[in-house]
């Protein structure tokens, strides 16, 4: 249907594609190398119409096209088909889908502008503003799915952004909590060696016979070798323990600075959500409102 169409804009068959030739005692087109022939009433405005809003009521936009074109190249100023090629190319079927928002976000609004921009040229002076009308409805279209398409971007860098300031925060406290489960229990073992070590040593001091206190002083003589490496093996500690928490504070200062920074890049984000979903609402309730007063101009 879309070939016969296209044909019918060059006057030539559709079967064979040769020119059609004028029956006047006929009254209709025939094609004298195929013997086909078409009355006038195949021509007339009105036919043509209804096969072209049959085509854009079946989507099928191509075929629409060429017959709205074939009307225009007779009646440039048809508002009808003026209207149809606007129609075709934002793939709308009918005049109440330019309510639809959701329609906006698949259109291609560089055909739609070419389109508005051609009906508000060459329409008649009684629809110059229906179609002025149409016109700023797709530019709030336009408006609205580039803040709808914002807002969706920032929700997808701060969902991004959210799990790096969770990743920071985790990085930031997991060192001090390592260190502290090490540390607390080397220091109370620690300090049950030490107070276990000298209450048993005060207790042989004061209670035991001499010779009791002989063999102790040589037990503990032995055990102080012991105890030196056992100092010696809590002071590395605490050098490695003390030169982790320097580390450990000299990252987490940058880190909070990371932090901080990714926290006002978040409040950045919400202040550009909000702007763009306050945006989309007054492109919204703008569209509305140009639709139903171009509802009362038709």
């Amino acid at each position: 249907m879309a070939e016969t169409v296209s044909n019918i804009k060059k006057h030539s068959c559709p079967s064979c594609g040769g020119p059609l030739r004028v029956n006047l005692d006929g009254q209709m087109y025939e094609c004298p190398f195929c013997g086909v022939t078409y009355d006038y009433e195949y021509f007339r405005e009105d036919d043509v119409l209804s096969r072209a809003s049959q085509f854009l009521q079946r989507g099928e936009w191509t075929a629409a096209a060429d017959a709205y074109d074939f009307l225009l190249s007779k009646d440039p100023h048809n508002f009808e088909a003026l209207l149809g090629k606007i129609l075709v190319a934002a793939h709308m079927k009918r005049q109440e889908d330019m309510s639809n928002l959701e329609l906006f976000r698949s259109i291609n609004f560089a055909k739609v502008k070419k389109c508005t921009a051609q009906a508000v040229r060459d329409t008649d002076s009684a629809h110059k503003e229906y179609f002025e009308k149409v016109q700023e409805l797709f530019a709030c279209a336009e408006e609205y799915d580039a803040r709808k398409d914002t807002v969706e971007q920032s929700h997808q860098r701060r969902v991004i952004k959210n799990r790096k300031l969770n990743a920071k925060k985790e990085e930031r406290d997991m060192p001090i909590g390592l260190m502290l489960l090490i540390g607390i229990p080397l220091a109370f073992f620690a300090l049950y060696f030490l107070l276990g070590y000298f209450i048993e040593k005060s207790s042989a001091e004061k209670y035991y016979s001499t010779m009791y206190q002989s063999i102790y002083i040589k037990k503990v003589g032995d055990t102080d070798i012991m105890l030196v490496l056992f100092f010696v093996l809590i002071t590395l500690l605490i050098v490695v323990v003390t030169y982790g928490l320097i580390q450990y504070f000299r990252v987490k200062k940058a880190t909070n600075k990371e932090v901080e920074s990714i926290e006002e890049e978040l409040d950045s984000l919400g202040g550009d959500i909000k702007s763009g979903i306050d945006g989309a609402e007054a492109m919204q309730k703008r569209i509305r409102e140009l639709y139903y007063e171009i509802r009362k101009l038709k």
